[in-house]
């Protein structure tokens, strides 16, 4: 029965050795491949979802992928390190029964591979190893823990408070996504963000901020907020404690609202608005499904 056990908890670390090896894979790739590969990712994403990138000359769209080239790339080191995370703690769960133990475990594990990798790319011509990468690394696998710790944190808020506290926190991160992305255009020229990227990446058009970048940065900014949202509003259902029919009702209404502002004045395409959304809540949905599927396994011996 031991050895059985012992070969359980080995196939357990499996998926997330193999994802690592994903990452690590990315990190070998030098400045000029890593580099290229997301600025024609970026293009090719920009070209069909944005009509103020469309419409631009070949100038402001090269200008506009390397002012945002910067922001993917931090948003695909969080996606990598949330799926990781989501990998060890579900390794973790074979080793460990509480709760507490498996997420400090599970964060202390992201962190000891987020520094390792970042050593590595020291070693890779063009890449070089930050601090920064780390912090934005711990930030998505943090992310990843607090999905699955939010399923307890809700019945633990509703049990003795009897107010879904947490239900509260996407509502308002929703609301002030939309606030700043449909602001008008001109609004985003004195926006500290854009502004300090345009200096920081684009410094030979920054004098032309408004002219070349504010449409698509504004495209970019929509469709991210509509993502968001698709994230928010099913997490704000599932944390008040509502059946799940009114759940995917008010997701259905959400998605028809996304395309309707973009339709009636927003950024973005209507269909990329309303797909972005919908992608958005799938995940939630696949969020919660495995949340409620390794709660079990904290009473594996």
């Amino acid at each position: 029965m031991r050895g059985n056990d012992l070969r359980v908890k080995a196939l357990a670390l499996l998926p997330a050795a193999a994802w690592y090896r994903l990452i690590w894979g990315f990190s070998a790739q030098t400045a000029t491949v890593s580099g290229s590969l997301s600025g024609r990712l970026l293009y090719r994403l920009l070209g069909l979802l944005s009509p103020a990138f469309a419409a631009s000359p070949e100038t402001a769209r090269t200008a506009a992928v390397e002012l945002l080239s910067f922001f993917v790339r931090k948003a695909a080191h969080m996606f990598l390190y949330f799926v990781l995370a989501l990998l060890v703690c579900f390794a973790v769960c074979f080793f460990s029964r509480r709760i507490k133990q498996r997420m400090g475990l599970t964060a202390f594990v992201c962190a000891l591979l987020a520094g390792l990798d970042e050593y590595h790319q020291t070693m890779v011509p063009g890449r070089s190893g930050e601090l920064r990468d780390v912090l934005v690394d711990l930030c998505g696998a943090g992310i990843a823990l607090s999905f699955l710790a939010l399923p307890h944190l809700a019945a633990w808020c509703k049990r003795s408070l009897g107010v879904p506290l947490p239900a509260l926190v996407p509502a308002a991160l929703a609301l002030t996504c939309l606030c700043l992305a449909l602001r008008p255009a001109e609004a985003h020229e004195a926006s500290a963000l854009p502004v300090w990227a345009a200096s920081r990446f684009v410094p030979e058009v920054s004098g032309s901020y408004l002219k070349f970048l504010a449409p698509p940065w504004r495209d970019a900014l929509f469709l991210a907020a509509c993502g968001i949202t698709g994230i928010c509003v099913p997490l704000v259902g599932l944390l008040a404690g509502l059946e799940r029919r009114t759940v995917c009702g008010i997701c259905g209404g959400t998605i028809l609202a996304m395309g309707g502002l973009s339709w009636g004045g927003g950024a973005a395409l209507p269909l990329a608005a309303a797909a972005t959304a919908a992608l958005g809540m799938l995940g939630v949905g696949a969020m919660w499904r495995i949340a409620a599927a390794l709660a079990p396994l904290r009473r594996y011996r």
